[in-house]
């Protein structure tokens, strides 16, 4: 079977080793305010869903795609730091690197 939202969501926290209570606390720094331990818990039994504000502040959090949170589509630990280092790029970077990975999926194509 495949994992859930919730079961996903409780793995990321408990590989972190914090409580629901301190997650929401951490969330609440990060902007979350209506997140209390509650709210931790139902998402992780998947009776409630975040909202899509809630949603990027949790996968920034943990450093996950909001594509893993959602669907699982997890990235190896390598496309993890690729995405990110470009996250910390200027536009003027990241089009360089948009250009020469480009460039290489080009030649290996050929």
């Amino acid at each position: 079977m495949t994992e859930s939202f919730g079961e996903r969501l409780r793995y990321l926290r408990q590989e972190r080793h914090i409580t629901q209570e301190k997650f929401a606390m951490e969330l609440e720094k990060l902007g979350c305010k209506t997140i209390k331990k509650s709210a931790i818990s139902q998402y992780e039994h998947n009776k409630r869903k975040p909202d899509m504000k809630s949603l990027i502040k949790i996968a920034d959090f943990f450093d996950v795609t909001m594509d893993y949170l959602i669907r699982g589509s997890k990235c190896d630990e390598c496309e993890n730091q690729l995405l990110a280092n470009f996250r910390v790029l200027g536009i003027e970077h990241k089009n360089m690197v948009a250009a020469y990975s480009k460039a290489l999926v080009d030649c290996t194509i050929k």
